[in-house]
């Protein structure tokens, strides 16, 4: 499944941003103004069928621009699932400790009841971090088994309380924090390929806008008048150079939070098992 933002006139094209004190945003053109190819998650129809509360809001301090969202919707499910979540579902009485950390790239702790399905956070989920999300830790839901878990990247649905566990669940335990830094990992390996094609594309687009500057510039020196076209070609050239910068600058944020959020995962890791 792919989800775009619009250029339509009136419509956002960036989630907007809860600052502390602000109310929440209601649901507004931003959750309609997505197109996608019909999908195969079972989740993702159950979401996309309820009602619209709110719009996903993002913390201040993300600043993240429309391209980023495009990479991180477009390559990996569990983002769309976590931004529906979002939209549909009802904030924690009690935050999860990810939340409460100020981790995560959405404002608001929120959760859909429903059984058959994750229980974790649109946060926590968001990225592939469901399998660390500690709602159930605090009673708010009550555990159910989900068929094909894996899905949606092994996310933990019988609980985190792993001191008491018998062996079999601290494996299982592990297994599905493994699987989602797996996941991780090789969304990373995505995002890399991704930012090296942009960087590639600039390189491209800076050495074309040289030429063009170069042709005019040689028009120019020798008395010759500038030509049109020529004048055409260094505006576009100009032009592919911004717009490919800008791609690199958004790919390179995307694999940089990707990062940040395996760093994260592998020390919970560290911290938990050792």
């Amino acid at each position: 499944m792919r989800m775009y933002f619009h250029s339509i006139p009136g419509i956002p094209s960036s989630l907007p941003i809860l600052k502390i004190g602000d109310p929440v945003p209601e649901a507004g053109p931003w959750s309609v103004a997505k197109e996608g190819e019909l999908v195969k998650s079972g989740f993702l129809k159950f979401l996309m069928g309820q009602e619209k509360k709110r719009e996903p809001v993002v913390r201040s301090t993300m600043g993240l621009e429309p391209e980023r969202w495009n990479e991180d919707l477009g390559s990996n499910i569990q983002n769309v699932g976590a931004l529906f979540i979002q939209m549909v579902g009802r904030e924690a009485s009690v935050r999860c400790d990810h939340c409460l950390a100020g981790r995560g790239i959405f404002a608001l702790c929120v959760v859909v009841d429903e059984p058959g399905f994750p229980q974790c956070c649109g946060n926590c989920m968001y990225g592939g971090k469901g399998a660390k999300c500690t709602i159930l830790q605090h009673g708010q839901t009550q555990p159910v088994s989900v068929p094909n878990a894996g899905v949606y990247g092994g996310v933990a649905t019988t609980g985190m309380q792993t001191s008491a566990a018998p062996a079999a669940r601290l494996r299982a335990d592990i297994t599905a924090s493994l699987d989602s830094v797996i996941i991780q990992l090789q969304q990373l390996s995505t995002l890399q390929e991704r930012q090296a094609t942009a960087v590639a594309d600039h390189q491209c687009a800076v050495e074309s806008a040289s030429s063009a500057l170069q042709a005019v510039q040689s028009r120019v020196g020798q008395s010759l008048p500038v030509r049109y076209n020529d004048v055409v070609r260094v505006r576009n050239s100009i032009q592919a150079t911004t717009r490919t910068a800008s791609r690199v600058k958004s790919t390179s944020e995307a694999v940089a939070f990707q990062q940040d959020g395996i760093k994260e995962d592998v020390e919970d890791l560290r911290v938990r098992y050792a």
